[in-house]
């Protein structure tokens, strides 16, 4: 599936991936709520753009021994995860026995 990225006006950067028929131009900003607008210029997923992971996220209270577990690892003060681009991304998961699907 295609990776499409969004910004949002808070500063945000996200990507969503999804079937090309089913791509938007405006999702739901993840970090703030308000609308975001798709990224024509910037849908490269190995640029450093900032993102942030529920999936790989922890309780706000255990990030400290996370970021021990994971070393490099850092968190947002709501647990977040936050990777700099794909790459990391997919080094983060490996870390913790995660794989990426493909469909």
């Amino acid at each position: 599936m295609p990776i499409y990225g969004y910004q949002c006006e808070c500063g945000n950067y996200f990507d969503d991936f999804c079937r090309i028929k089913d791509r938007k131009a405006e999702l739901k900003c993840p970090h703030c709520g308000e609308m975001a607008q798709r990224d024509w210029t910037n849908n490269s997923p190995q640029k450093d753009n900032v993102r942030y992971s529920w999936s790989m996220a922890v309780n706000p209270d255990q990030i400290q021994a996370a970021m021990k577990a994971y070393p490099g690892s850092k968190y947002l003060s709501n647990g977040q995860l936050v990777v700099k681009n794909r790459r990391e991304k997919l080094t983060r998961m490996k870390q913790r026995g995660l794989v990426e699907l493909d469909n």
